[in-house]
């Protein structure tokens, strides 16, 4: 068996002053992450995946890339979200949602999505910051991942934080094959 020490008298001998506290801490990190991370579709599926931004605190600008490969996915659709419905919760709406033109650059898988003050304060917790739509054009893999990510508080502070990815895999089968193996 393991034995213990506590109070240094070089005998584990079970009294309460052999006792040890052990305590730790855990912190929160922050995540920008695609939720519905990994899909398979069919060729001319439409897919939909959320970008999040997870624990933040006063997150108030933020800006990153989307980056896919145009040979699988076909971006339809962004739709970014509203900051109103974030924590804490704005006594008027005039200083929220300034967002800077999606940036799309369909020829090399691309969308930049920025925000140039999601509210005055920032916003505090976990969220959806945009939707994407693609449509499978193209059999194989895509990864959908967060580059060149860059995030800062109220204070104009750096945040740290971590990025998740996603990735979407398009099979072709052919109308026979009812069951999709391949057969």
């Amino acid at each position: 068996g393991v034995e213990v020490d506590g109070n240094g008298n070089g005998i584990s001998e079970g009294s309460p002053r052999d006792d040890l506290v052990w305590s730790f801490r855990t912190e929160v990190f922050p995540v920008f992450a695609v939720r519905s991370a990994s899909q398979t579709a069919l060729g001319g599926d439409y897919i939909t995946v959320e970008i999040v931004a997870e624990a933040v605190n006063k997150l108030r600008t933020f800006k990153f890339g989307v980056k896919f490969n145009p040979a699988v996915l076909s971006l339809q659709k962004v739709e970014r979200r509203s900051f109103l419905d974030w924590r804490p919760r704005p006594r008027d709406a005039e200083d929220v949602d300034r967002w800077q033109p999606t940036v799309i650059d369909d020829e090399q898988g691309l969308v930049i999505l920025a925000a140039d003050s999601t509210r005055a304060d920032g916003v505090s917790g976990t969220g959806t910051l945009a939707t994407l739509t693609f449509q499978a054009v193209g059999v194989g893999d895509s990864s959908i991942s967060l580059e060149d990510a860059t995030a800062a508080n109220a204070a104009g502070t750096a945040i740290l934080f971590g990025l998740s990815n996603g990735s979407v895999l398009v099979q072709e089968f052919s109308p026979g094959d009812v069951n999709q193996d391949g057969v």
